[in-house]
Formats: C-alpha cells, structure tokens, sequence
C-alpha cells in the first residue's frame, strides 16, 4: 500500500513541479506512479473549498481536488516537458561539442584561452556558443554546424 499523501499548491506556477513530485513520490513508494494524468493534484481555485491548498489525502498514494471536483489535467505540461527535453538535448550536444573540441586542441587548464596556437578555432567555438541560443539551433542543427557551417563549422563529427 502507498503512504498517503498530501501536497499545498502555493500558486499556478508550481503546477509542473508538483505533478512530477507526486509521479516520483508514488514511483519511490514502491507504486508505479500514475499511469495517466487521470489524477491531478491541482484544484481550479488555488486555496481549495477548505483552504487546504487545493488538495486532499484520499489514500492508498493519490491525490484529488479538495473542492469535491473532479481532478483534471493540468494544462500546458506537455509544452513545458517538450521544452525541458528539448533542452536537455541540446546540452547534450553542446557538452559532446566542447569535449570533443577539447581532445582535438588540448592545452593546459591554467593555459590562457585563446590558446596562442589554436587562436582561430577557439574564438570559433566562442562564438558558437555565444551563439547558439539566439539562433534557436535544435539538436541536428547544433550537430550539423559543428561539422561544416560556415560561420561555425569546427570539423567536429557529433553522435
């Protein structure tokens, strides 16, 4: 059995944290965590019907709305996981990218940077980085422009 649980949602923006907190609570507990959003921990009206917060224990590992409703899902997840992921992604190949381009031009941390012999690539690289966000370069992009852009190609192969 699941220990119960009882979460206070402070404001609107705390939607996202809360519905992953709750998932890996229950997974932690030895549940499976929710198999659907079917069970939301989040009440229309923040504060709940009897100020709890908008959230009521109902056993056994889930969460409903304290107002008597019917839980709901809470919109804009999708957006903001598919955002993070996003994200994630392209660090991965950004970190992939100053890795690799460090094994190729290696030097000494207390090395000045630029690099006296790699003067030319460092600021490429220093650029890139730079630039990247402002471009909105997805994952393939970044892999892509490491390689052979012209502005910011490195020569560099990423996974």
């Amino acid at each position: 059995m699941h220990p119960r649980v009882v979460l206070l949602v402070p404001g609107p923006q705390a939607r996202a944290v809360l519905w992953t907190a709750c998932a890996l609570a229950l997974s932690a507990c030895g549940g499976d965590g929710p198999k659907s959003r079917e069970i939301m921990p989040f009440d229309a009206q923040p504060g709940g019907a009897d100020g709890s917060g908008g959230l009521a224990d109902v056993g056994g590992g889930g969460v409903e709305d304290a107002g008597g409703g019917s839980p709901r899902p809470d919109e804009g997840i999708d957006a903001k996981l598919k955002a993070f992921e996003m994200e994630q992604a392209q660090g991965e190949k950004l970190n992939e990218l100053t890795e690799k381009y460090y094994a190729a031009h290696p030097r000494l941390f207390s090395d000045p940077w630029p690099f006296p012999e790699f003067k030319k690539t460092d600021a490429v690289l220093r650029r890139f980085l730079a630039d990247w966000e402002q471009l909105k370069l997805t994952p393939a992009q970044i892999k892509q422009c490491a390689k052979d852009h012209p502005a910011y190609g490195l020569g560099i192969e990423l996974d």
